[in-house]
């Protein structure tokens, strides 16, 4: 710093008191002006000067120190967006698209239909939903394994994927589905050209890691041309009409109608009403019904077959057909079965305590129930339960019981057997049954089909069918039970040749517990 002599201010009027200027070496220096005393137009001061050489050095290591600064903070700014950015992606595709197969998945295609449903509000084109179910993958999983069952699920999704456009977009919806959703076809005949070009794709088959499959496929389709339907619905709706493909017949597609939502709505309401009456073991809603069983040459009652009914709170009387195909494919038949059988058996210790000890009950009992392992311990339990004996009771068995299952079947009759439980074999003639094995099986007695007793009055019918399986069971030292005799001259015929017992409506219709008693009191009369 340098202080100069006296100076006398004369600029004051623009108050000007320090200012930067250059000295003669042409080196920068910084002047101030001290006011010491004020005259008139005039202010006598000290000037001061200040070198600025030994700031630069210190003013350009805060310049660079600063920019440095602003230098990291800006690229870990731009590292905080890319890495942002990129976990945000990362979470879209985890939400948004399938892990195995990467196409997009349902709640993409929520948002998609969403945003369909906004902009085309007052658009009434034929739009619709495929859902494409992989019919035969559990059974490529068992035998190739799950790995190449994925990789099959990725193979078909690629093939399906081919056929997008700006109308039809392919999703993942669960594990063997995919879901093609077409926001545009002409008419009917151009979604079915959609649905060809579908199963023109697996026509050829999938060699994967030089194993060579065949995929079959089930098409599931929902025409729409409005949003009164939500997503969920639609999808919903192609899952009914995916149940309906019958793999019997040429088409692997079915189109939606209201009347299998219908049939599903059904189903659901008689499945609930079983369920309630097995789990309350009401009879009211399930009930059995007896059909006497006859002795051809005394017409003396010998039994009764236990027929289940159902009574819907719902839909009134339902067919057995209905409820028990129901209760099959709902994995309800094991309860159901001990349900009726309990049932029939205290309906036959009624009949002990009333004094008809020589009268039998015969149950149905389904393949599922009697391949189980706890089967004989399960009918040996309720008998003891109810108090009656081993030979009040009798169980009816199907040919495709005996010949699907020969060797647990065989060791479970003995069993059976030696509790002293008659076994038939019912609906004889309508399967395979072999003669061989027929007679290693412990079976009482046969059951003539009915439409083999039909045939006995019927002139353009083959008569001498019933005659046949009559003789066979007598060689066999098989007693015959002919089912379904609704005629005199079909009873006449039985009896003329041997059969030994009669069922049908000729004899009795199916009667209540509290009828069936009566009858036996008037048979024995």
């Amino acid at each position: 710093m340098q202080i100069k002599d006296e100076v006398i201010i004369s600029d004051i009027n623009n108050g000007k008191i320090h200012d930067r200027i250059n000295n003669n070496n042409g080196a920068d220096f910084y002047e101030i002006f001290v006011p010491l005393e004020k005259e008139v137009n005039k202010i006598i001061g000290f000037g001061m000067e200040y070198s600025l050489d030994d700031m630069f050095p210190v003013i350009k290591k805060i310049t660079l120190s600063t920019m440095f600064g602003l230098l990291i903070v800006y690229i870990s700014l731009l590292y905080s967006i890319y890495t942002t950015y990129k976990r945000d992606e990362k979470l879209v595709r985890l939400a948004y698209y399938d892990n195995l197969t990467g196409l997009p998945n349902t709640e993409f295609l929520m948002e998609k239909f969403e945003e369909n449903s906004i902009s085309n509000k007052d658009n009434k084109d034929n739009k619709a939903v495929l859902l494409i179910k992989c019919d035969n993958l559990n059974l490529i999983n068992l035998t190739f394994g799950y790995d190449y069952g994925n990789m099959v699920l990725k193979e078909l999704g690629r093939r399906i994927k081919t056929l997008e456009n700006r109308n039809i977009q392919l999703f993942k919806f669960t594990a063997e589905k995919f879901v093609l959703y077409i926001n545009h076809y002409h008419d009917k005949e151009d979604l079915l050209g959609i649905i060809n070009k579908v199963n023109d794709l697996f026509n050829q088959r999938f060699t994967i890691n030089g194993i060579s499959e065949h995929v079959a496929i089930k098409i599931g389709v929902v025409e729409y041309n409005s949003t009164d339907k939500s997503l969920d619905q639609l999808l919903k709706d192609a899952t009914i009409a995916l149940k309906y493909v019958d793999i019997n017949v040429a088409s692997n597609y079915r189109f939606f109608n209201e009347s299998m939502a219908a049939n599903v709505q059904r189903e659901e309401i008689i499945e609930r009403e079983l369920r309630e009456a097995i789990s309350d073991e009401d009879t009211s809603k399930i009930y059995l019904f007896y059909q006497p069983i006859i002795d051809s040459k005394t017409d003396k009652i010998e039994g009764f077959e236990a027929l289940a009914r159902m009574n819907s709170e719902e839909f009134g009387l339902v067919s057995p057909v209905e409820f028990i195909d129901i209760a099959e494919r709902k994995q309800l038949i094991i309860p159901f079965s001990k349900f009726i059988l309990r049932v029939a058996c205290r309906f036959a210790a009624e009949l002990l305590k009333l004094g008809f000890n020589d009268i039998r009950v015969a149950v149905n009992i389904s393949t599922i129930h009697f391949i189980r392992d706890d089967f004989v311990s399960t009918v040996l339990n309720i008998i003891e339960e109810t108090g009656i004996n081993g030979r009040n009771l009798e169980l009816e068995l199907t040919e495709t019981i005996m010949m699907d299952n020969f060797r647990i079947v065989k060791e479970r009759l003995k069993e059976l057997r030696a509790n002293e439980i008659q076994i038939s074999l019912d609906d004889f003639g309508t399967g395979y049954s072999s003669l061989d094995r027929l007679s290693e099986l412990s079976v009482d007695s046969l059951k003539i089909d009915k439409c083999f007793i039909e045939d006995i009055t019927d002139p353009n019918k083959n008569s001498l069918i019933p005659n046949g399986i009559i003789s066979m069971a007598h060689g066999l030292g098989i007693k015959t039970v002919a089912e379904g005799v609704e005629l005199q001259a079909q009873k006449d015929y039985l009896l003329e040749h041997g059969c030994d017992k009669l069922q049908g409506y000729f004899i009795s219709k199916p009667v209540c517990e509290e009828e069936a008693i009566m009858l036996i009191r008037e048979n024995k009369n």
